[in-house]
């Protein structure tokens, strides 16, 4: 699975470009490309990624616990080390809060019965599941900021930059878990009958036409 980021910046197709000419017919690849993009774009201003549909997982605690003594390290950090990090209990607030969405879908993407969900479900749990890999992403990059910072600043103490690389490992973990179930739900949804193949068709075409303008 590529980054659908960077999949969803290099097309052209949004509601706002759709044509308006009432003689022009979308073929159903067009179709597909519109609703990739559009509803990625959709889940990308949502804080919530869980939805009713999907089954209810608890995180394991000790999971959790390795956030908040992340948080904790940092807020009780000395002010040198403060300076030259850019992290927050804010910040891993809303780590924990995205953690918990992102295991959540993990685990319904590993579900045996996933497969056998109607097609729908299948592709916005994709979306869900690509987003969340995203966010995760994104934390981790902030976390291994910081902990490089203090590394190569001296100003850190053992025990802070260990907190906080525990925190990045079980965040990037999960991002690429989260990576690995969606290409699994892509094979899910290519063998969901007409529809499926038509979305699956049209995921590969934006990949092509993206590896070919960045010369991949």
């Amino acid at each position: 699975m590529k980054n659908i980021t960077n999949l969803q910046k290099d097309t052209g197709y949004t509601p706002a470009s759709q044509e308006t000419d009432s003689e022009y017919v979308l073929s159903l690849q067009d179709m597909q490309l519109i609703e990739l993009v559009s509803g990625f774009y959709y889940y990308i201003q949502q804080e919530n990624l869980v939805e009713q549909t999907d089954n209810s997982y608890a995180v394991p605690i000790e999971k959790i616990q390795r956030i908040e003594f992340a948080s904790y390290a940092v807020e009780h950090a000395f002010d040198r080390e403060k300076a030259v990090i850019s992290l927050d209990p804010a910040f891993f607030d809303k780590l924990k809060d995205t953690y918990t969405q992102a295991y959540i879908l993990y685990m319904n993407g590993i579900d045996k019965k996933v497969k056998h969900r109607e097609c729908e479900y299948l592709k916005k749990l994709y979306f869900r599941s690509t987003e969340a890999a995203n966010r995760l992403h994104t934390a981790w990059h902030a976390m291994e900021e910081s902990k490089n910072a203090l590394q190569h600043s001296g100003s850190g103490g053992k025990a802070l930059i260990e907190s906080i690389w525990s925190c990045s490992c079980i965040t990037i973990t999960l991002a690429k878990f989260l990576c690995d179930n969606a290409d699994n739900l892509e094979r899910y949804i290519q063998n969901s009958g007409a529809e499926g193949r038509a979305w699956y068709e049209a995921l590969r075409s934006m990949e092509e036409e993206s590896e070919e303008m960045h010369g991949e």
